[in-house]
């Protein structure tokens, strides 16, 4: 469901939006987590509302510290904090008491990476192309970096990748790149190895944050650079999403032919498994050992790794599921 239908109550302040106080939110605009340690939890997103939902306790609790609707939400793979953004800033939660316990707010009119805005005459700040955040996730490791995809307001093809520090109640730049790629559609991060992925239409793009403060190593300074890349096959297809398995090294590209190419992080691909008659639509991953994978027919295929075996197909039988919806109608 795009977008929410919410319950007020009232006159009464709750974090920056005090006009109103919400009660409810119903549907969600972005994939949702749940909790590991906390069964019945889960957390999503609809327009700029951030909902952590118990379902076994049905509780459910509003959080309205964004302006904006909210582009992406991640947790980390430890399950003890979450990012959410939304087009100019990111807030870091910690899962415990679901406190905003870092932000960065993206300044208006700073176009390049980095750089402040350029002076005009008179030394007044010229007003340049802004960025916002479309795509953020965690770098892992107990130093708390985010790294954020950003993309111009004004020319969807300029985009570039910035890696924030957690710094108290601050985040902070530590190091930023460029990404010359038509629009991306998502990206993944590897735990703890400071290796990003990027998935556009036509390409799949790697890059590696190398930078002393972020504990990776490399030069002083340190900074993205970019690595591998692999092309989609054919123009008549297009890859859907890209998944790190970091538990055997890998990464797998997810085509809409109904294809998972696996390349090993090196960027050497190593096989293709193909489900005939298939149109792939979307993927993500559960677990270190699951890829699931949607389809144009409504189901979601289970892949195990490192067999790439379908061991599970939900639902099993269409007309099944058909006919259950119809008596349930």
């Amino acid at each position: 469901l795009e977008g929410g239908l919410w319950a007020v109550d009232g006159q009464g302040p709750e974090d920056d939006a005090a006009f109103v106080a919400v009660r409810d939110v119903h549907g969600f605009s972005l994939p949702p987590v749940m909790l590991p340690g906390t069964p019945g939890t889960v957390a999503y997103a609809t327009g700029s509302f951030f909902v952590v939902w118990n379902w076994k306790a049905d509780r459910k609790v509003v959080h309205r510290q964004h302006r904006h609707p909210i582009t992406c939400l991640s947790m980390n793979h430890s399950g003890t904090a979450v990012v959410t953004a939304d087009a100019d800033r990111i807030l870091l939660w910690d899962t415990q008491t679901w406190k905003v316990t870092s932000r960065a707010v993206l300044p208006k009119g700073k176009s390049e990476p980095g750089k402040d805005p350029p002076e005009g005459p008179q030394g007044a700040a010229k007003q340049v192309k802004a960025f916002e955040v479309i795509r953020a996730a965690f770098l892992g490791g107990g130093l708390r970096q985010v790294v954020s995809l950003e993309r111009s307001t004004e020319i969807a093809a300029v985009q570039c990748l910035r890696v924030w520090q957690a710094d108290g109640p601050v985040l902070r730049t530590l190091t930023d790149k460029h990404v010359s790629q038509d629009p991306v559609h998502s990206m993944r991060a590897a735990p703890d190895s400071g290796r990003v992925y990027l998935c556009s239409n036509g390409l799949v793009s790697s890059f590696q944050c190398v930078d002393n403060r972020l504990g990776l190593g490399g030069p002083r300074g340190g900074g993205v650079v970019p690595g591998w890349t692999v092309p989609c096959a054919a123009r008549d297809v297009v890859f859907v999403g890209v998944e790190v398995a970091q538990s055997v090294g890998w990464v797998l590209l997810v085509v809409s032919d109904g294809s998972v190419t696996v390349v090993s992080d090196a960027g050497e691909r190593l096989r293709t498994v193909r489900r005939e008659s298939a149109v792939f639509t979307s993927s993500c991953m559960d677990g270190p050992d699951c890829l699931l994978v949607g389809t144009a027919r409504g189901t979601v295929l289970w892949y195990n790794v490192p067999s790439m075996d379908v061991w599970r197909r939900i639902p099993y039988d269409l007309d099944l599921r058909d006919s259950m919806q119809a008596k349930a109608s």
